[in-house]
């Protein structure tokens, strides 16, 4: 049998905002909102090969101005620091290949990577890093990330890409890919088992809603809360969704329901919330962290390609909301 790609994409995210914010062009505005250069290439590369985001995520936010954070970054590296981090995987082990993106800081990777990659056992794995840039390239990156994780890893042709191009640097990354001369993607087509995988609602589950993106129908497994009540009683709906800040869908809802007592900062992909600062029906497509926000959690979609979809799919999309 052929070896088929099972990749992560990494990217670094160090501020609320998902601002690489050391490099002056590494802020991009997308849907009146912001988003960092290295999720922008992390889009790219995951819409390519159908791999699993994950943000890298520092516990303490850098600040948001564009000195401070550079004499930050500065004194991290001088002092060897290791910075702790909010965001883990907790399936590294299943991954063959790893897309590690990332802004050159001073030289080389930030040192919150140096925290991340000494967390994890590499071995057998093959890493492709991406650094956003402004002159420097790759700088010394792709060598500290070979003395990290240890002789038994390949590590890939690296690409580097200037921040003020990284809007239209898709050519540029699929280029780099098909240079990568990866596997083919696992799909659920090209998964091989003996068995019926099921998929769809887990048993025992006592409510649940669905939301129609085209032809496809997903179930979404409901949270219990009154916000959750609102909402199914006031289903059908139909929503014009607009992509927003990099990971996730959002759409004003025609009225406006109770904002349960029970809120989160910590947002899933695959997950659907509410936020009342916009009175906002979410679908998030990517973890993050969107302190020092608060959102509703209104269920989880049972199907988890809905975060892959998401990733690819138009800046727009019209969905329905139904029992």
């Amino acid at each position: 049998m052929s070896k088929k790609l099972a990749a992560i994409i990494l990217s670094m995210v160090c501020v609320t905002q998902c601002l690489d914010a050391v490099s002056s062009a590494s802020i991009n505005t997308q849907d009146d909102g912001y988003i960092g250069n290295a999720t922008i290439l992390a889009n790219m590369i995951a819409e390519k090969t159908g791999g699993d985001l994950f943000q890298i995520i520092t516990e303490e936010n850098y600040p948001t101005g564009y000195r401070d954070t550079t004499d930050q970054a500065s004194d991290e590296q001088a002092d060897n620091a290791r910075p702790a981090l909010s965001s883990h995987v907790e399936n590294m082990d299943q991954y063959d290949y790893v897309f590690l993106v990332y802004p050159n800081w001073w030289g080389t990777i930030p040192m919150p990577l140096f925290t991340f990659l000494e967390e994890y056992d590499f071995s057998g794995k093959t890493i492709a890093p991406l650094a956003t840039h402004e002159g420097s390239g790759l700088g010394s990156s792709v060598g500290d990330i070979e003395d990290l994780v240890g002789g038994d890893v390949t590590i890939a042709e690296g690409l580097a890409v200037r921040g003020g191009s990284v809007s239209g640097a898709q050519g540029d990354v699929e280029s780099w890919i098909d240079g990568l001369e990866l596997p083919e993607p696992v799909t659920s087509d090209s998964v091989e088992t003996s068995e019926t995988v099921e998929t769809g609602v887990p048993e025992g589950a006592e409510e649940t809603m669905k939301i129609t993106i085209g032809d496809t129908e997903y179930d979404v497994i409901l949270d219990e809360n009154i916000t959750v009540t609102d909402i199914t009683s006031s289903m059908p709906l139909e929503l014009d969704m607009t992509r927003y800040a990099g990971h996730e869908y959002y759409a004003e809802l025609p009225f406006t329901p109770e904002f349960a007592s029970e809120t989160t900062s910590e947002i899933l992909a695959g997950h659907v919330y509410y936020w009342d600062g916009w009175n906002a029906f979410v679908i998030n497509y990517i973890d993050s962290d969107i302190s020092p926000y608060n959102v509703v959690h209104i269920g989880e979609i049972a199907d988890a390609s809905i975060s892959d979809y998401l990733t690819g799919a138009d800046e727009t999309i019209h969905i329905q909301v139904s029992e």
